[in-house]
């Protein structure tokens, strides 16, 4: 008994570790401008913050060498609710999208 006791915490602490590599962190937009201030990527929707690092080096490895500041990089932080619960989602959406159309 004792051991099947502890294989199900083993698992259980396993499946929590696991998960916690896996969490990725989120934007809500991601604003990356050259050094001359004209947008180079831009995006509204969530995408993996190292996503957009990934365009950020690439706007740096583009105009750095032309221009003696690196682009601007402008970024905030994803509401963890809108990523949790799937229906508060997609009222969210829903109600904006009905918002913006009338």
């Amino acid at each position: 008994m004792k051991k099947i006791l502890l294989l199900i915490i083993g698992l259980y602490f396993s499946s929590v570790s696991l998960y916690a590599e896996n969490n990725e962190e989120y934007v809500n937009f991601c604003k990356i401008y050259t050094p001359k201030n004209v947008a180079y990527y831009e995006t509204h929707t969530k995408i993996t913050k190292e996503f957009c690092l990934y365009y950020f080096k690439l706007c740096n490895k583009e105009f750095e060498p032309l221009y003696e500041k690196s682009c601007k990089l402008d970024m905030n932080s994803y509401q963890p609710l809108y990523n949790t619960n799937k229906t508060i989602a997609m009222m969210h959406v829903l109600y904006n999208d009905n918002f913006d159309r009338s």
